[in-house]
């Protein structure tokens, strides 16, 4: 149930929400990344029902902010850790 409010919470908020209350949206980031890394590696692409593709569109929802996308790409707090390699080399794994 986390899960679904998490990816609910970060489709309905506007990138002025983002940018207001980045403190609060940045562990949903963190959550929404760490889902796709763990269904990108799963056999089915899936992670706690999930499929892959469902992070992936909240996420594309959220890089029209460039700052949300800077955060993503350079920051994020993820298990592995992520940088921008890594981050780049996992959406191009998943989009090929």
């Amino acid at each position: 149930m986390l899960l679904i409010n998490t990816m609910t919470l970060a489709l309905l908020s506007t990138p002025n929400q983002i940018k207001v209350y980045r403190k609060e949206i940045k562990p949903i980031l963190d959550e929404l990344l760490q889902i796709t890394i763990y269904a990108s590696t799963a056999e089915k692409y899936r992670y706690n029902g999930f499929h892959v593709s469902e992070p992936l569109a909240v996420l594309v929802k959220l890089f029209i902010d460039g700052t949300t996308f800077d955060y993503i790409m350079n920051q994020a707090q993820t298990n592995p850790s992520s940088n921008l390699t890594s981050t780049i080399k996992l959406f191009s794994n998943l989009l090929s």
